[in-house]
């Protein structure tokens, strides 16, 4: 499973519980459709850290970084050092 479709997955079990994935594309913006709002920012932070192995700080919490799916798997992979992904 890719990040953006683990994203997807643990944004429908954790947060959108219940909700068709198929509604959220990779450029859904999740902030502007108020989809996340910031208990599930958080959240999904947490989850970024435990499984990407990465650190999430609250200064990355911008629209850029998380603003959609896409912009999330591009700002992990940033994150790890996969600038070529």
């Amino acid at each position: 499973m890719g990040i953006e479709d683990d994203l997807r997955s643990f944004i429908f079990k954790e947060i959108l519980s219940g909700a068709d994935p198929a509604s959220i594309s990779g450029d859904t913006e999740l902030l502007e459709g108020s989809i996340l709002d910031s208990f599930s920012i958080l959240k999904l932070a947490s989850h970024m850290e435990d499984i990407y192995k990465i650190e999430v700080g609250l200064d990355d919490l911008i629209p850029e970084n998380i603003g959609s799916l896409k912009k999330m798997e591009a700002f992990i992979n940033s994150k790890k050092g996969n600038t070529n992904i």
